[in-house]
């Protein structure tokens, strides 16, 4: 549980501070720690499902995990379509 908290918590903090950074090569660094941190949160999501739902129910659990987790990602990919016509800074882009 502490680490899936951390990996939580360093996704929010590190996508935040992205929006304050100054350069492009900076922003670039951040956004490859945030995905270190993303890349953290599913396994320690996996672990927590599988001790604390019901045998019963854990593979349909794990099931819906991995679903939300690429449908997610495709979402992801879905609201970046937009940001590549973006005319603004870059910095604008972070703040939706």
């Amino acid at each position: 549980r502490p680490v899936f908290l951390a990996s939580v918590f360093s996704v929010f903090a590190l996508a935040a501070l992205a929006a304050a950074v100054p350069a492009v090569s900076v922003l670039l660094f951040m956004r490859f720690l945030t995905g270190v941190a993303v890349g953290a949160d599913y396994p320690a999501g996996q672990a927590l499902v599988t001790e604390h739902v019901n045998e019963h129910y854990r593979t349909r659990a794990l099931s819906a995990l991995m679903l939300a987790w690429y449908a997610g990602a495709i979402a992801g990919v879905l609201a970046a379509v937009p940001a590549l016509r973006w005319d603004a800074d870059w910095r604008g882009m972070l703040v939706f």
